[in-house]
């Protein structure tokens, strides 16, 4: 198989969300991209924070993770932590599932 060419198994699955706006004709509805494999979703994402922002027709693409509702909370549990670790010269960051990462200055 030629590189760049995918198989039928391998294609992105992609879906529009919610009825078109009759209200603002020029802002487009949000788009979910099933990928095949999580390392495609992680370089997607990578590329995305790297060349942000990102114009696409004199239109801004954002590109996020769209997160479960259990994890979006385990990761907003970790918000109040934040500000607490920087006072005591600790840097922090949180991984894509929701796991934290503590490093002393």
């Amino acid at each position: 198989m030629e590189e760049g060419h995918a198989t039928r198994s391998q294609k992105w699955r992609l879906a529009r969300l919610g009825p078109k706006r009759r209200d603002d004709a020029n802002r487009p509805r949000p788009i979910i991209a099933c990928l095949l494999r999580h390392e495609q979703t992680r370089q997607l994402l990578q590329a995305a924070r790297t060349h942000s922002p990102f114009r696409l027709d004199d239109l801004e693409v954002r590109l996020t993770a769209d997160f479960s509702k259990e994890t979006s909370e385990r990761r907003r549990a970790f918000l109040d932590l934040r500000p607490r670790l920087r006072q005591l010269d600790m840097k922090c960051g949180l991984f894509e599932t929701a796991r934290m990462w503590i490093t002393k200055n």
